[in-house]
């Protein structure tokens, strides 16, 4: 199921994204076609059990996609949408049509059935059709259109993370927290997906670093030959594999729920990873790496973006280190290795 869930997305990315296709989402337009060829592919409902109208995947059948999605930097919500309806699924709810995204934002409030406040870096909120968002110990769809306004704010690679503003707004279905389900699931649902794109970019940077090295000629010989600059892609690779690792374990252990502990790790990983990524990549291209022409700022203005959303490496760091240390020094080891905090 992984392997057709993954070909599939990369055939599709493949055959109809372009590096200027990805531009021209950044001035504003949705790929409306790109977005058809999905919906059609059932990238949606990937995560839908198959008696809903879904393809009955889990976790880690997509955790490919979701790298592949971040190789290609798609510039649409699918993976926010595909993660939406699983949400709602686990939820015993049906998954909705359209284009759904999500916010951990905290700023809605609930007052007698209706919501008011912002929701605040919701990506691509201009576009959606619904948005999911925690408030207290509830899971709400609001209805894009019951926004007062959006407001239009991009991230550094020019995605929309806008702010929807809601004024007694009702939702369209507010659903109960599990017992034992953090509040923190839409938090946790972002870095999950987030850890996985970034995996995906600092794939595809290495790729392009890689080629360019072999073939940009210095005296008398491609500068992949020279020591310094085989370091530097040592480097780049290491990375590229930690990052790839960490969040391969957190989508296999959030199988049943999602695992903070693992997920808190990968988001780490490759926050950090992306930093080096970016400036091995800028380093080994050299001027031509930062010109608007050559396509590597694509990429690494996604790994900027990315490795902030849905929680930094500080934010995840503190919360993996507070509990380690509530825990205590003697339960470090065996903690360690169980996987858990």
């Amino acid at each position: 199921m992984r392997d057709l869930f993954e070909d599939t997305m990369r055939a599709i990315l493949a055959d109809q994204l372009s590096a200027e296709q990805v531009i021209s989402a950044e001035g504003g337009e949705f790929p409306v076609q790109l977005w058809a060829s999905l919906e059609e592919n059932g990238v949606p409902l990937a995560l839908v059990a198959e008696d809903a109208g879904g393809a009955g995947g889990t976790l880690s059948d997509v955790c490919g996609l979701v790298i592949a999605c971040g190789e290609h930097c798609a510039p649409l919500p699918i993976i926010e949408t595909m993660l939406a309806n699983y949400l709602l699924a686990k939820h015993g709810r049906a998954p909705l049509t359209g284009i759904v995204s999500f916010s951990a934002s905290d700023g809605l409030l609930i007052n007698k059935g209706s919501v008011s406040g912002a929701l605040t870096n919701v990506p691509w909120g201009r576009n959606c059709d619904y948005v999911l968002a925690a408030v207290g110990a509830e899971l709400l769809v609001l209805s894009a259109a019951a926004a007062r306004d959006c407001q239009h704010i991009s991230n550094t690679a020019g995605e929309p993370r806008d702010t929807l503003n809601f004024e007694e707004a009702k939702p369209l279905i507010s659903i109960p927290m599990a017992a034992g389900e953090s509040n923190k699931v839409l938090l946790l649902c972002g870095a999950l997906v987030r850890s996985a794109q970034i995996t995906g970019a600092i794939m595809r940077v290495l790729m392009m670093a890689t080629d360019y090295a072999n073939e940009r000629v210095q005296f008398g010989k491609p500068i992949a030959r020279f020591q310094a600059v085989q370091h530097q892609m040592a480097l780049l690779a290491e990375q590229a594999s930690m990052a790839k690792a960490s969040c391969e374990v957190a989508f296999a252990l959030s199988e049943q729920s999602f695992h903070e502990d693992s997920i808190a790790a990968a988001k780490i990983c490759s926050s950090d990873a992306a930093g080096v990524a970016a400036g091995v990549s800028h380093g080994v291209h050299g001027a031509i790496g930062f010109t608007h022409e050559y396509p590597l700022h694509i990429a690494t203005r996604r790994l900027w973006s990315w490795r902030s959303e849905f929680g930094s490496s500080s934010y995840w760091s503190c919360l993996l280190g507070e509990r380690v240390c509530v825990a205590g020094a003697d339960n470090f080891w065996p903690r360690l290795v169980a996987g858990s905090f």
